[in-house]
């Protein structure tokens, strides 16, 4: 079962020059050999595997107009193309949208694998860099030094803050109970009467440290307390699925009368007279 702990990195400004040239390089590739795939389709009408992007990147960095290539680490050039060929089979599964050419201005990450980055107890080394990425983190009960993160991806959000997500091949529990074994003990058989989890259970993927933001009535009903001694106002559902106070229109009042207006026949022969009727406050009518 693989696991995401997501840190914040504070980068020293020498490794935020080297992560940010990694950022471009990575943007270059996606929109380069997007923009070839895009070509050769309408072209040819072909597809492309990952083995032609990459021997497509090969002949980019031989170019000597991208020579700044080869200044960056290449694993995450080759995690491009990666993610890249998986965008479009997702694409042609129906499972995304078409994959889009990445912006400067937008959120910015690079995505690092074993043979790019070095944990030592609970220090992160990546590529082209001498000292580790310090960053925080947020676990108490997990110890960083016994983790050994598989991939690391590096972003930059709008707001300039770094984040680091680490995946994490953690243990299997749920497949050892199904496998005739608990969570405590792995050879030990489940009880007479326990819930054994259903076949690839052990698979799903766990979102750690995201908690789901309350809702706009559950916000009002924790900061809210209803005064007993007075009646409450009923509530209606709207279409959004939000309860708000039922509204009474201004004729349903039972202190305020309508007023019946009529328009001027012809502007020439507009003449305002004081209505006598139920209006105190000097309305006029138009006759």
């Amino acid at each position: 079962m693989r696991t995401a702990y997501k840190v914040r990195v504070y980068p020293t400004p020498e490794q935020a020059a080297v992560l940010n040239r990694t950022f471009g390089c990575v943007r270059l590739v996606w929109n380069k050999t997007l923009a070839w795939r895009q070509n050769r389709y309408h072209a040819d009408g072909v597809t492309t595997s990952y083995a032609q992007s990459d021997r497509y990147l090969t002949e980019l960095k031989r170019d000597p107009e991208f020579g700044f290539l080869l200044d960056v680490s290449s694993v995450p050039l080759q995690q491009t193309l990666r993610h890249q060929y998986t965008a479009f089979v997702n694409f042609f599964a129906a499972r995304a949208r078409y994959p889009r050419f990445k912006s400067r201005h937008g959120k910015q990450s690079a995505t690092y694998t074993r043979s790019a980055f070095r944990w030592k107890n609970g220090w992160l080394f990546l590529a082209k860099m001498d000292a580790p990425v310090e960053f925080v983190w947020s676990w108490p009960e997990v110890d960083p030094a016994t983790l050994n993160p598989t991939t690391v991806s590096i972003s930059r959000d709008l707001d300039g803050r770094w984040h680091a997500s680490l995946a994490v091949e953690a243990a299997d529990e749920a497949t050892d109970m199904a496998a005739g074994g608990t969570a405590g003990d792995p050879g030990q058989a489940p009880a007479a009467g326990s819930a054994v989890p259903p076949p690839g259970a052990g698979h799903l993927r766990l979102r750690m440290g995201r908690v789901p933001a309350p809702t706009a009535v559950q916000d009002r009903q924790a900061r809210v307390a209803p005064d007993r001694d007075r009646p409450l106002v009923p509530l209606q559902q709207d279409l959004l699925g939000v309860r708000a106070p039922a509204r009474r229109t201004l004729a349903q009042h039972p202190h305020v009368a309508m007023p019946v207006l009529r328009h001027p026949a012809r502007p020439g022969h507009q003449r305002c007279q004081e209505h006598s009727g139920r209006w105190s406050s000097g309305a006029r009518l138009w006759s």
